[in-house]
């Protein structure tokens, strides 16, 4: 009884968080979804994506996330940090050397193999939750600044809310495609042909320049499929 009232009080904080962000939850309290800024001196602003930003910057990127009417899916410093670990873990196998380091410094010393991939995350037009809902399903296909298709969505879930009746929740997704959309039932997919799907933990902040929407902590930065690491 008191696990189920734990989940069940769980649920309503999660829900409330929830639907704030489908108001613009911004910087940990509703706001106007618009901010006066660009998306580049809004993220500049923001410590949350501190670490992006270098590699935007680095990158010559910066024109791009304030391209008039572009939409920008953005990841958040912890994607970087995982990253790096992801990388870490791999070198490690590879050298066969539990105790070899991979830093930041080191990200920026193979900064020219990964630096395109970064428009992946720049869309050129503009799609809120808006637009969204009027689409077909709720479903937009498109392309990414770096070329590669992807798919925005936005769709009911039931996620941490199972508990809670007529809890209609919709999150924005934004999808990497892989070979061709999956069909609903990609068990006979390859792996390595399977889209990515991430959820946007926070959408709709409305700048000068476009619209921003902010990828979930857990996101695999250039929807790499390493496994996370936990440690």
């Amino acid at each position: 009884m008191q696990n189920n009232m734990k989940k069940i009080i769980y649920a309503l904080l999660l829900l409330v968080t929830v639907y704030s962000c489908q108001d613009n939850l911004i910087d940990g309290g509703v706001s106007s979804a618009n901010v006066n800024k660009t998306t580049v001196e809004y993220l500049n602003s923001n410590a949350k994506f501190d670490t992006v930003m270098i590699l935007f910057k680095k990158a010559g990127l910066l024109d791009q996330l304030d391209k008039p009417n572009s939409t920008v899916f953005i990841p958040t410093n912890y994607s970087v940090n995982q990253y790096i670990k992801q990388i870490q873990a791999q070198k490690q196998v590879e050298m066969n050397d539990e105790n070899l380091k991979y830093t930041f410094n080191d990200l920026m010393n193979d900064f020219d193999l990964f630096k395109d991939s970064l428009k992946m995350y720049v869309v050129n037009q503009y799609i809120d939750r808006t637009k969204l809902a009027a689409a077909t399903n709720g479903v937009i296909e498109t392309k990414s600044l770096l070329g590669n298709d992807v798919e925005v969505s936005l769709l009911s879930t039931k996620l941490y809310t199972e508990w809670l009746p007529n809890s209609d929740v919709k999150l924005i997704h934004y999808k990497s495609v892989i070979n061709g959309l999956d069909p609903a039932d990609d068990s006979t997919t390859p792996v390595a042909d399977r889209d990515v799907d991430n959820i946007c933990q926070t959408t709709g902040i409305i700048t000068t320049t476009g619209v921003l929407h902010v990828l979930e902590d857990t996101h695999n930065l250039f929807f790499n499929k390493r496994a996370r690491i936990t440690n």
